[in-house]
């Protein structure tokens, strides 16, 4: 009677540890984003949000066939106001050449402390990719920027 009330125990244990599964938490995706992280450059925080060549152009300008449009949020990070002027970046092709700022509507905005805003500026492209953004801050200290591919 012992042999038959084990192996209906053994025969039990086996049924149900069959039915069991193992069940792993949910993995949850890695978060992809477009949008590059914000670098502190001191006196801004400064985000490239996007890089477009586009068709915006100047009345009167000369014609040009690619001008390359970045999207910058800034906000300042300095304990008094302080101006942001998108024309002082310095971009550059994958030869070290320097773009020009194309005159459309760069951003130069006033910011108050801790102000956060969004703008453009503008650049003749070549077809050298990949570009990089330089930014300098007032204590000559030089940050960078790997702008992704442009399409």
């Amino acid at each position: 009677m012992k042999k038959i009330i084990m192996a209906i125990a053994a025969s039990g244990i086996l049924i149900l540890g069959g039915c069991a599964t193992e069940t792993k938490p949910d993995s949850k995706p890695e978060k992809q984003t477009t949008k590059k992280e914000p670098t502190n450059t001191k006196n801004f925080m400064i985000a490239l949000d996007q890089a477009v060549y586009t068709d915006e152009r100047s009345p009167g300008e000369a014609k040009q066939d690619k001008i390359l449009r970045l999207k910058l949020t800034v906000k300042n990070n300095a304990i008094e106001p302080d101006t942001f002027d998108s024309t002082k970046l310095q971009i550059t092709d994958k030869n070290g050449k320097l773009l020009r700022v194309y005159p459309y509507d760069n951003m130069i905005e006033n910011l108050n402390k801790g102000e956060t805003k969004t703008g453009y500026a503008y650049f003749i492209a070549t077809d050298n990719q990949p570009y990089r953004m330089t930014y300098v801050n007032r204590i000559k200290e030089s940050f960078q920027w790997n702008i992704p591919t442009v399409k």
